[in-house]
């Protein structure tokens, strides 16, 4: 039997590690927009009028690959990009699930996630909290978010002169964006795509 306190106590960690990772996802698309803003040549407020006149990500990122597809830029930047849209489209479906499910305290001594407030999927979840979205999940999601976002404004302040340490180069940021996992919520890098 589970004390109130408990409840409490485990909704807190969930809405402190979703609310996280959701200010993460945000910052990654104010980075893409960054991005949209400098090849697309238009103002600030015309740039940020247009990206967030899509109220979904793909649209968002529909635009950046579209202004990158014409833009006069180094090839390296252009191949960079299209990998950081690559690997934001990714970390997308992962985001749908924080955006669509719903929270939910597993109050089941049986259940590996006992006492945790854990996102379930209510279309298709029928209450089993096992498969549920963790705090920790949230976390690993958050830092992947997070790694993402840094990687892709990097280059941007190397091409405009503010970084010059390699390690922030396109090519750099390629790679290491290439090796972030496939999914948001993976423990670390198991992604073994091809670079390119």
């Amino acid at each position: 039997m589970y004390r109130y306190s408990d409840r409490v106590k485990a909704d807190q960690a969930f809405h402190l590690a979703f609310g996280r990772a959701m200010a993460k996802w945000a910052t990654l698309e104010q980075r893409l927009f960054f991005w949209f803003a400098q090849l697309s040549g238009m103002s600030h407020d015309m740039s940020r009028a247009v990206f967030y006149s899509s109220k979904n990500f793909a649209g968002r990122a529909d635009m950046v690959e579209a202004v990158t597809d014409i833009a006069d830029i180094p090839d390296d930047v252009r191949k960079f990009l299209k990998a950081a849209i690559k690997k934001a489209r990714q970390f997308n479906s992962f985001r749908n699930n924080l955006a669509h499910g719903e929270p939910e305290f597993d109050s089941n001594p049986k259940s590996p996630n006992y006492l945790q407030t854990v996102l379930v999927e209510g279309r298709h979840n029928g209450g089993d909290m096992a498969t549920g979205i963790t705090v920790e999940t949230l976390q690993d999601a958050t830092a992947n978010i997070g790694e993402l976002a840094r990687l892709v404004v990097d280059p941007l302040m190397f091409v405009q002169g503010t970084f010059t340490d390699a390690d922030s180069s396109p090519d750099r940021c390629r790679e290491q964006i290439q090796a972030l996992p496939h999914a948001a919520d993976s423990k670390g890098p198991t992604n073994h795509e091809t670079k390119g």
